[in-house]
């Protein structure tokens, strides 16, 4: 037998479902890559029998094992993660986040099981298999090879997925189900007792009985029961199938339409080779959208760009040529054109004289009217409207509500979500428009060389005035010479009029002219640090190096954000709070009091950092609060409604207590250099000088 590796803290106990848990504390190195050395703390244990003094195994962070179950070999138990009942945890499994695993469940190989999941009963995961987010395995349940199971999704009685097969989103694997192969059972799709072989059974679909699907899809809200689906058919909508064959060729049968002879040539471009379409005649009936069997349709060039599948449908003088496809309920008419290998799905419906080009997708119930055009790999969906002459291209996306209208033009990586851009306004670069209107002639994110022209009818927004301070982040920094700016008119979603002096700048490109973004008060923004879209930074605060605050982002209090860290959306850091390194806030976060968010650390979502919380490396806050002294560290996450408080530490352990220390000195040192700044700006105001 082994020394024993770690000892047990009698004083420093939790009570949990009527039972103490106890922290424990390496006696030796276990570790050392996962930072467990000796005198390293751990999570908590009721007694021995839950850790193994044998082989690497670990619980770490808040994580609790009590009970008889077990974990030993080279698993770890981390995060707030719970074992209990007789759950066995062993080989190099891993449980993390808030995951539970209980009752008789067991994990090990080299499987994982995260965020919320839960895996219970006789349940087991195995292999490299992935239980995450908020999934449920249990009754008994198998998981293994290479299997994933996420989201809200259950596999439960005695059903197996495996292989390479990925269950998600709300749907249900029960009965004696066996999900092999690349199968993927998604949506709220049912499947019950069924044998499913690189199938995929998808939306509110349901399979059960003694089902066999193999390489085919099943969706909408079809019923299979008790039949063979094979050969790549599709069985979809509302279609029931009890006791049946369908293959492949079944599909054949029940074509939708069929092409005539009548011809229409279609010329995309002077470089490339004519499109010869030909028109569609329904062969049944699709009362969906009024067309009768024997009715003519559109144009396609073949069988490929119109599924036979759904109630989708090309009407009218309408063309869908190259590798185009209209399929579901999508709806393509009056003059319009769908080439290459753009896709419309959904209820979707393209009209007038629209174009929907390139890999372009348009989707849900989306609408392109008129003389709109999509290309590249723009993604319009939701209830989005593109009409009269605007274009949406490359990777721009269109979500929600949004309209594009009139001549407007949305480019690069653009997302514009329940916004309207119309008029001649144009969007471009890597912007975010959400819940704005954008119109005129107004170009945000356009390049300087398309912006100049521009640039000579529209007046700058502020200029810089004679009023100078000196600005440096540290004693050895040499220090930035800032200019206080002037508006040049009226920005009222900010409430400045024409003539009203703002904050600092160390130049002129610190600011968007573009926008309503503003610096008020005695706030400076240096080097390469940049203030769009409509952010306010303001008071005392301080942005610097490359670091960029957007979107309707505030900075404000004696806050300070640097390096390459970014502030967006509707975030809001104030009080002295530090947002640093590469690290990002956004949502409607709000990080206060002496918070620090560092590294490559993201905060999104309804967030609150504050106190003197700390969130670094790869933290990831969604929805949570962070507060008092408490920590979320290396790869940790902390989702919504959660509270962090305390001294909690979560994955701390990983970096090891020293390289924790050396973070904090560093936390320490950017506040001293943050307080010395304020004794300056205070002295600054003093000695202004025009």
């Amino acid at each position: 037998m082994e020394d024993k590796k770690y000892e047990i803290l009698m004083d420093d106990w939790k009570n949990v479902d009527d039972k103490k848990v106890y922290r424990i504390r390496a006696l030796k190195d276990i570790d050392s890559e996962k930072g467990i050395i000796a005198g390293a703390l751990g999570g908590y244990i009721e007694s021995e029998k839950n850790l193994s003094h044998l082989g690497k195994c670990w619980v770490a962070d808040n994580a609790m094992v009590y009970g008889d179950a077990s974990v030993s070999h080279d698993a770890v138990i981390r995060g707030d993660a719970q074992i209990y009942g007789e759950a066995v945890v062993c080989d190099s499994a891993e449980v993390i986040y808030n995951a539970v695993v209980c009752e008789r469940a067991k994990v090990f190989g080299r499987s994982g099981v995260y965020g919320n999941a839960k895996v219970y009963g006789n349940a087991s995961v195995s292999g490299d298999a992935k239980v995450y987010e908020n999934a449920r395995i249990y009754g008994d349940a198998t998981v293994f090879k290479d299997a994933s199971v996420c989201g809200r999704a259950e596999v439960y009685d005695q059903a197996s997925v495996f292989d390479n097969s990925v269950v998600k989103y709300k749907a249900r694997v029960h009965g004696s189900a066996m999900i092999s192969g690349r199968s993927v059972v998604c949506g709220e799709a049912d499947v019950e007792d069924a044998l499913v072989i690189n199938g995929r059974i998808y939306e509110n679909a349901r399979v059960d009985g003694a089902s066999y699907i193999k390489d085919s899809d099943v969706r909408g809200h079809a019923v299979v029961s008790d039949s063979i689906i094979t050969d790549g058919a599709v069985v979809g909508f509302f279609r029931e199938i009890r006791a049946g064959y369908v293959s492949g060729k079944e599909q054949e049968q029940a074509k939708k339409y069929e092409l005539t002879d009548e011809k229409k040539e279609v010329l995309l471009d002077m470089k490339e080779d004519v499109h010869i379409t030909y028109r569609i005649r329904a062969l049944k009936d699709i009362p969906a959208i009024n067309v009768k069997a024997g009715d003519k349709g559109g144009f396609v060039e073949s069988e490929g760009n119109l599924s036979h599948n759904g109630t989708g449908w090309v009407g009218s003088e309408a063309c869908v040529c190259g590798k185009a496809l209209v399929e579901q309920s999508a709806y393509v008419k009056d003059n319009a054109i769908v080439a290459d290998e753009a896709r419309i799905k959904g209820n979707a419906v393209v009209e007038g004289n629209a174009l929907v080009a390139g890999k372009a997708v348009v989707d849900e119930s989306a609408l392109v009217k008129d003389y709109a055009v999509v290309s590249g790999k723009a993604v319009i969906k939701g209830m989005a409207v593109a009409g009269g002459q605007a274009v949406v291209m490359e990777k721009a996306q269109v979500f929600g509500t949004s309209v594009i209208g009139d001549n407007a033009i949305i480019a690069g990586r653009v997302s514009v979500i329940n916004s309207s851009v119309v008029d001649r306004a144009r969007v471009a670069g890597k912007q975010v428009i959400k819940n704005h209107v954008v119109d005129g002639n107004k170009m945000i994110g356009w390049s300087e060389k398309e912006n100049r022209a521009k640039d000579d009818e529209e007046p700058k927004k502020f200029k810089l005035t004679d009023i100078s301070k000196t600005v440096a982040l540290d004693y050895g920094e040499e220090p930035h010479m800032v200019y206080r700016i002037c508006a040049l008119k009226d920005i009222p979603a900010m409430g400045i009029g024409e003539g009203e002096l703002g904050g600092f700048v160390e130049k002129e490109a610190n600011l968007s002219q573009k926008g309503d973004c503003w610096i008020g008060g005695d706030a400076s923004v240096i080097s390469d640090a940049l203030v769009e879209g409509s952010a306010y930074v303001r008071e005392n605060a301080l942005v610097a190096d490359s670091a960029v605050v957007k979107g309707q982002a505030k900075v404000e209090g004696f806050a300070m954000v640097f390096n390459e860290a970014q502030v967006d959306e509707n975030a809001v850091v104030g009080g002295k709070a530090i947002i640093a390194d590469t690290a990002c806030v956004k949502g409607n976060t709000v990080v206060d009091g002496y918070a620090v968010v560092m590294g490559k650390a993201e905060v999104i979502g309804n967030s609150v950092i504050k106190d003197k919380a700390v969130v670094k490396d790869r933290g990831f806050v969604n929805g949570a609060v962070i507060e008092d002294d408490a920590v979320v560290a290396g790869h940790s996450a902390a989702t919504e409604f959660e509270t962090v408080s305390g001294n909690t530490m979560r994955g701390v352990y990983y970096q090891g207590m020293e390289k924790l220390n050396e973070d904090f000195d560093a936390v320490h040192k950017k506040q001293a250099r943050r307080d010395a700044r304020l004794k300056r700006v205070e002295h600054s105001k003093g000695t202004l000088k025009r």
